[in-house]
């Protein structure tokens, strides 16, 4: 999809696009899990794939309703790895690939892996109440991200990257020393600010910089080191719990985004222009 916006869309209208992409994305992690549970408790665990049908509708309204794009020759495989190999050497596209695979690392190994865990041992909620707790950045994560273009067109994307890593750092440090749901609850929506505002920005950022005949090839690798940090994330956090609690994992997890804010400050300055 986000290839896709990439050959179809430009400058802040790219943005824009890629920005409701990731809103549509938050908004669908938050509500499918309690639509197939409800689909499963209506008939059986088979009906709980019933809405990913909605896929074949999606196909074929791009198939009737996107213009075609010319793209020119169709270019061989081969060479569409050299020229991503080529783009990925650029240091901003590198630094994205890499900030992404730390920011999957902490959403699934800290918010969705450990935030489970401290809810239950610190305050005693129940599963359906750490559901509700797990959901609650939706909004701010999905507001954040279908404004994305409007965001990116008054700070650019350098100020949106380092106040992302910043948000993460002060909403993992207070989920991870609040001594109250309430201020938990503020962190919690901190994060969705953070993963609205990180996501498409660095998706942005990386289909800008790709060339039309390697856009999806780098596309490809910015998404495997999502996987990787996705994959990753949930056994760091495993350990981090095993050996010092879910609430020091949190506060080991601000202290990474906070590291990861002080190397973007010193080199993104000194990468492509940003802006």
């Amino acid at each position: 999809a986000v290839v896709i916006i990439g050959d179809h869309w430009q400058a802040d209208e790219r943005a824009r696009a890629i920005g409701r992409n990731a809103a549509v994305l938050t908004v669908s992690l938050a509500v499918l899990p309690g639509l197939g549970g409800l689909l499963t408790e209506i008939g059986t665990w088979r009906l709980a794939f019933a809405p990913y049908t909605l896929a074949l509708v999606t196909a074929a309204a791009v198939w009737r309703r996107l213009p075609e794009v010319e793209l020119g020759e169709p270019v061989p495989v081969r060479r569409q790895v050299q020229g991503a190999l080529e783009v990925l050497r650029r240091p901003l596209v590198a630094g994205a690939v890499a900030t992404g695979v730390l920011v999957f690392v902490m959403i699934f190994g800290l918010y969705l892996a450990t935030l489970p865990v401290l809810l239950q041992r610190e305050f005693g909620l129940s599963a359906g109440l750490r559901g509700l707790v797990a959901a609650l950045p939706a909004s701010a994560a999905t507001l954040t991200s279908f404004n994305l273009g409007r965001l990116q067109s008054r700070w650019g994307r350098r100020r949106l990257i380092l106040a992302s890593s910043a948000l993460f750092s002060v909403a993992f440090l207070l989920i991870g020393v609040g001594p109250s749901l309430g201020v938990l609850f503020a962190g919690a929506v901190l994060y969705g600010l953070a993963e609205g505002m990180s996501i498409p920005t660095l998706q942005e950022t990386v289909v800008t910089a790709s060339p039309t005949a390697s856009r999806g090839a780098v596309t490809a690798v910015f998404v495997a080191g999502a996987r990787l940090g996705q994959t990753g994330g949930p056994l760091l956090a495993g350990a981090g719990l095993a050996a010092v609690g879910p609430a020091v994992t949190f506060v080991l997890g601000s202290i990474l985004a906070l590291a990861m804010l002080l190397v973007q400050l010193a080199a993104l300055p000194r990468l492509d222009p940003l802006e």
